[in-house]
C-alpha cells in the first residue's frame, strides 16, 4: 500500500510537471510567434508609412521645383517679349521722330 501510495504520487506529481512544462513551453511559443508577427506586421506598416511620406515629400518636392521652374520660364519668355515689343516701339517712334524732323515726314501721308 506504501509502494502504491508513493508511486501515484510520483505519477501525480510527474504528470503534473509534464503539464506545467507543457503549457510553460506552448505559453513561450506563442507569445513568441505572436510578438514575431507583430513586429512584422509592426515593421511592415512603418516601412509602408515611411515609403508614403517619402514618396508625397519626393512628389511635393518635384511638384514644386517643377511649378517653381516654369514660372521662372514663363516670366523670362514674358520679360523678353515685353522687352521686344517696348524696344520695337521705342525703335519706331525714333525713326518717325527722326524722319518728321529732318524730312519734313509726317505719320499721316
Amino acid at each position: 500500500a506504501w509502494q502504491k501510495k508513493t508511486t501515484t504520487s510520483l505519477a501525480k506529481k510527474t504528470a503534473t510537471s509534464l503539464v506545467k512544462k507543457t503549457t510553460k513551453n506552448l505559453v513561450k511559443k506563442m507569445a513568441t510567434s505572436l510578438v514575431k508577427k507583430t513586429t512584422k506586421n509592426l515593421v511592415k506598416k512603418t516601412a509602408t508609412s515611411l515609403a508614403k511620406k517619402m514618396a508625397t515629400s519626393l512628389v511635393k518636392k518635384t511638384t514644386k521645383n517643377l511649378v517653381k521652374k516654369t514660372a521662372t520660364s514663363l516670366a523670362k519668355k514674358m520679360a523678353t517679349s515685353l522687352a521686344k515689343k517696348m524696344a520695337t516701339n521705342l525703335v519706331k517712334k525714333m525713326v518717325t521722330e527722326y524722319m518728321s524732323l529732318n524730312l519734313g515726314y509726317s505719320k499721316d501721308t
